[in-house]
């Protein structure tokens, strides 16, 4: 009975109570007619029948007067269990039911707000948190570039420290062989000035020689002479010796010795001429040879002063290499100090340059965590705008959008496409593109270009973001909506591409759709709200 009870309704338990009466009222009646037949008045039975429709209207009005407002409090609290805060109750009521109403409705309304004003700071965390994601996970990738290039840089400080210490070896090598160089120069150069006084004795010497054998041919041809006088005695003895002779056969046994002798005297004299021809024939050759010699002297007197001149510019051109090489060693001293020098400070440098990069690659993977702490908050900020969307506000405004067309949008886009497209410098358009006072920027509507790879080229509401990689950027529901615009430019060259973003004005999300069009390698578009 009792769990009976409890399964009816309010309005079923405030009605069984006149029943309950009525059916009472009924049986006493009842129970009078038997025990008192003979007194039963007809009148008693009039009272007692008005009497229970009287307490069955009753009941019946009691209850729907309480089971209106016990239902629309069950339809608002079955509403509230499912995320619609919508309902309301009515206030205007009296008594407890009035009180009641406007509790339940104020604190529909401070929750509503509440979650309302929750709503709203996730979904602008949502933003804040998803440009930050953004953010990190550029700084993320410009992070693990400059560590490369950081460790690039520690490699090559390493190899320019080996290879300056390479260098300052080979300029002390170079300075001790300058050194010796040097010394040998000097050797050399004593050496040559000793030639050069050998040369310049033998210059004399051969010129003695000369002078020498010059006497001796004159010597010579004082023999020569001498030789033909003792021929021509010769000759003239022979004659005698002739003649001796012929006076010898004329004066018969008398004059038969005389001629003995004076034919020893015709063969002494033969003999002499015979000699004197032999020592004039060898004087003739030993002038010839004389001659000879002294003409081969002249020729070595002059090679000789040849020689010595060409050995005195050697030591001249020995004396300017030395000092071509004393220049040297001294040039190549002050490189071997400064290349000392500049070893100690590329040591210094790599040093440097190696503690760099041990704090960039902590940096590096701080900069990852954060990024991806970033992306963790990034998905629980959606979650949590999810979980928001769930209810339904009334006093959400969503009511916020732009006044502007899309076909003024679609002009807008198509007259900046005209206009880079007509552009010899690019690099200037993009700068008026990135005025926001300047003709690409009217109110709510600005001009924005992207590269395919979604680089920002130009940005006529934020220049700063001129340069830098968007494609990781997330609206508010965590789409990577920078990639779907340039997905779209790139497949279907124009387009639209819907996504949430805050609006600027009243601090909420709102639906927003961008229209892009490709222009060769890069594309421009423009956003309005809903």
């Amino acid at each position: 009975m009792k769990q009976f009870l409890r399964n009816m309704s309010i309005t079923q338990k405030m009605f069984v109570s006149p029943v309950v009466a009525a059916i009472l009222i009924a049986a006493s009646g009842i129970v009078f007619y038997l025990y008192f037949p003979g007194s039963v008045n007809p009148v008693i039975f009039a009272v007692m029948a008005a009497a229970v429709a009287v307490v069955l209207a009753t009941g019946y009005f009691m209850a729907r007067f309480v089971s209106r407002p016990f239902s629309e409090i069950s339809e608002s609290f079955d509403g509230l269990s499912k995320g619609d805060l919508t309902k309301r109750l009515d206030e205007a009521s009296g008594g407890e039911f009035g009180v009641m109403g406007r509790n339940f409705n104020s604190f529909v309304e401070r929750f509503s707000d509440a979650l309302s004003g929750v709503a709203d700071r996730s979904s602008q965390i949502s933003f804040a948190v998803n440009t930050l994601d953004a953010t990190a996970s550029q700084m993320a990738r410009g992070a693990d570039v400059v560590l490369t290039e950081i460790t690039s840089v520690a490699t090559a400080s390493e190899e320019m420290s080996a290879t300056a210490t390479e260098i300052t070896n080979n300029c002390v090598a170079a300075a001790k062989s300058s050194e010796i160089a040097n010394n040998s120069a000097m050797t050399g150069e004593n050496i040559i000035q000793e030639i050069i006084r050998s040369m310049g004795r033998i210059d004399e010497r051969v010129k003695e020689s000369a002078l020498i054998i010059h006497k001796l041919g004159e010597r010579s041809d004082q023999i020569g002479e001498i030789a033909g006088i003792i021929n021509d005695i010769a000759e003239q003895t022979n004659l005698l010796a002739l003649n001796a002779a012929i006076e010898a056969a004329r004066a018969g046994e008398h004059g038969r010795g005389f001629a003995v002798v004076a034919d020893e005297v015709r063969k002494l004299a033969e003999r002499t001429t015979g000699a004197t021809k032999q020592i004039g024939d060898t004087i003739q050759t030993m002038q010839n040879e004389m001659k000879n010699a002294v003409v081969s002297m002249e020729g070595g007197v002059k090679e000789v002063e040849i020689g010595n001149n060409e050995t005195a510019k050697s030591g001249n051109a020995l004396k300017e290499i030395l000092n071509q090489i004393n220049t040297l060693a001294s040039q190549i001293n002050q490189i071997a100090v400064a290349s000392e020098e500049q070893s100690a400070t590329t040591n210094e440098i790599n040093n440097n340059i190696q503690k760099i990069s041990k704090i960039m690659d902590t940096a590096a993977r701080n900069i990852a965590e954060n990024a991806d702490a970033s992306s963790n908050l990034s998905n629980l900020s959606v979650e949590l705008n999810k979980l928001a969307n769930q209810f339904k506000l009334q006093s959400r405004d969503q009511s916020q959008g732009s006044s502007v067309s899309r076909e003024e949008v679609v002009l807008f886009v198509e007259k900046a496409a005209e206009y880079l497209k007509s552009a010899s410098d690019r690099k200037k358009v993009y700068e008026e593109m990135s005025d926001p006072h300047g003709r690409f920027v009217k109110g709510d509507l600005y001009i924005f270009v992207n590269t395919i790879e979604g680089v920002t080229e130009a940005h006529g509401q934020n220049p700063k973001l001129v340069g830098k990689e968007m494609h990781e950027l997330k609206d508010a529901d965590g789409k990577f909506f920078i990639r779907e615009i340039s997905e779209v430019a790139k497949t279907k060259g124009k387009g639209w591409v819907d996504y949430k973003w805050i609006n600027p004005v009243t601090g909420k999300i709102l639906e927003k759709t961008t229209y892009c069009q490709r222009v060769g390698d890069v594309y421009i578009g423009c956003g309005i709200y809903k």
